[in-house]
């Protein structure tokens, strides 16, 4: 996954994580992803809906299913890509903000 990621990537978490950050850089990014792991976060991912909102936008609805239990769980993404690479990703787990948000964002260009 780092290979995908810019050097300068950002992660802006779900605001409703209790740590929640802006995080920049890969080595920040990746150290946010092993702090979750370290937690028991082990879990497997399937994407239920990928949607382009623009030519460097892509929303995407993913089920999240934790690999010691029953526990199944909704997560948003919104992924901004330029030269085959992320660049931006923010995350959501409230469904309703993160298709506000996907709304909010079609068709619209960041510079």
């Amino acid at each position: 996954m780092r290979a995908s990621w810019s050097d300068d990537v950002v992660l802006v978490d779900a605001a409703e994580l209790p740590d929640a950050g802006t995080l920049r850089g890969k080595d920040a990014v990746a150290a946010r992803f092993q702090e979750r792991m370290d937690l028991g976060f082990r879990y497997g991912m399937k994407i239920e809906r990928a949607d382009a909102l623009d030519d460097e936008r892509v929303f995407a609805a993913i089920m999240v299913q934790r690999s010691d239990t029953d526990l199944a769980f909704g997560y948003w993404q919104i992924a901004t890509w330029r030269d085959g690479r992320a660049v931006e990703t923010r995350e959501y787990l409230d469904g309703d903000r993160a298709e506000q948000a996907a709304s909010e964002a079609r068709g619209r260009r960041e510079p």
